[in-house]
Order: C-alpha cells, then structure tokens, then sequence
C-alpha cells in the first residue's frame, strides 16, 4: 500500500477523512513509548493503522495493528486485521479475513487456525474504533457493536455519557467516553468531536497491563 499524504486531497467515500494521529504512551503517569494512527485510503480500500512503540519489561516492543475497511451507510465493514507484536527475540501475529458474500470470518492466532460464521455487521478490535466515531457523530449515544478477536465473538454494549473535558498533551478537548469491559479488564476510549470522533485519550485496565493513549498532534487531509 502506497503512503498517502495527508496534506494533499483525495477521492473520500469515507466519513472520516484521511487522518495521521500522534499519542504519548504513559505508565503510571510515566512516558513508556509513542504510538501513530494512520487513516488513508489504499488499493483495497480504507486502511486504520496503529503502530505503538515501547518498553514493557525487559524488551523494547513494537505493536502493529491494522484494519482494512470499506464504507457503508452504517459504518466501515471490515475486510482483513492483522496485529504483530514484535519484541526481543519474541513475534506474536494474530490476523483475519471477512468473507462477507459467504458470511464466514476464518484466521490465525498464535498459529492456531480458526473459522466463524457471520451473521453481519462484525468488526474486528479496531475497525470497532472507527465504528464508534461514525456512530457518535450520529447523535447515538448507545453503543452496541459486535466484534471478533482471536477467534471468538464479543459485544460492546455501552451507554455514552456526556462529553467532558480531557487534557492531553495536544490540548484540552470535548470527549465522549466509550467504556468496553470484560471480567476485570476495560478499556476507555474518548472520543473529540473536533477529531471527527477519533481517539484522543485511551486508558486500558487490567491485572497485568495499565496504560494510557494521549493525544501529541493530529493532521487531517481534504477530500474532493
């Protein structure tokens, strides 16, 4: 896939225009890494990229997710994910593919092969992203979306508060918190009406693994 140059336009049949999005990765209230998202158009349609750089542990670790999505009134339907890890001597893939004409999802985690059936409307974890903004800008203020990951399908049911203000180091935004939690892990995502319903703050919980996403710079480039 060719870069796309966010400063330049291009033909959009998406709602959310090409976008390049830089975050602070904090631990504790510690900087741990940095991470970049990229929304551009590529040769089989959209492409949401998430690249994180950081050290956990021992090791300086790089995590690729991306999701290939086209557009439909509802929102992006997704095509393919795929999420590397890479980090000392260790790589992890986890990746999928959406046969939508047979309404099948098959794909490998950790080298384990699976298949699932569809019943239509799935996204993959962060295509979900993209479907939240959508739906926010919208006027919904209910969440209901049904995801795969790594095999198994997962719902998202959240009710969206209020917007409220959020501090990031780009700046003070109007955000509205989407909350998807599962046993004693949650992860927040906020969302600014001023970044077309983007991420500018993310928080994860869980027993293992705190972090927090924050807004550095975002850069939006015209459609035509």
């Amino acid at each position: 896939m060719a870069f796309f140059a966010v400063g330049t336009a291009a033909a959009c049949d998406s709602p959310i225009p090409p976008a390049e999005l830089h975050y602070r990765l904090e631990e504790s209230d510690r900087e741990k890494g940095t991470a970049t998202a990229l929304l551009q158009p590529g040769e089989s349609g959209w492409v949401y990229t998430v690249t994180s750089e950081g050290r956990f542990g021992p090791f300086r670790v790089i995590i690729e997710e991306s999701s290939t999505v086209t557009w439909a009134a509802e929102g992006p339907q997704p095509l393919a994910y795929q999420r590397v890890s890479r980090g000392g001597p260790f790589k992890r893939t986890s990746e999928m593919a959406f046969d939508w004409p047979a309404l099948r999802a098959s794909g490998t985690h950790r080298g384990d092969r699976w298949e699932l059936p569809l019943e239509g409307g799935e996204l993959d974890r962060l295509s979900m992203q993209l479907a939240t903004a959508v739906r926010l800008a919208q006027g919904v203020r209910s969440i209901n979306l049904v995801y795969i990951d790594r095999g198994r399908s997962r719902e998202l049911s959240a009710d969206v508060p209020a917007a409220t203000n959020v501090e990031t180091p780009a700046g003070t935004y109007a955000a509205f918190r989407v909350d998807r939690v599962r046993g004693d892990r949650y992860t927040s995502t906020f969302h600014a009406p001023r970044l077309h319903f983007l991420p500018v703050r993310i928080d994860h919980r869980d027993e293992d693994d705190d972090w927090s996403m924050l807004l550095v710079s975002a850069e939006f480039g015209e459609c035509r």
